[in-house]
């Protein structure tokens, strides 16, 4: 009888985790192909008023280079890029 109560709790709690994996998924947290997307709209949005930072130049062509990866399914080198292209001109990335 002990061993059927143990084995049904390990197999509770290895539910409860795979709900809570799911959850945190679902509940903020983007994947990298997300990610590129995001922060390609938020770098859209962003560089026309900050156009006349000093690095707008700079990060123009950083968010090319990131948003050119995104397009070959390079997630995470794109969106780091991107991520670098914000925080050039001052903005704080979201996600």
């Amino acid at each position: 009888m002990r061993k059927m109560t143990v084995a049904a709790g390990a197999v509770a709690g290895i539910a409860l985790l795979s709900v809570m994996d799911l959850g945190s998924t679902a509940m903020g947290a983007m994947n990298a192909e997300e990610q590129c997307k995001a922060w390609q709209e938020q770098f859209d949005t962003e560089i026309k008023t900050h156009a006349t930072h000093a690095k707008a130049a700079e990060a123009k062509a950083l968010a090319e280079k990131g948003s050119t990866e995104c397009k070959e399914h390079k997630w995470t080198e794109g969106s780091t890029k991107l991520e670098e292209a914000l925080k050039s001109i001052g903005v704080k990335p979201k996600g």
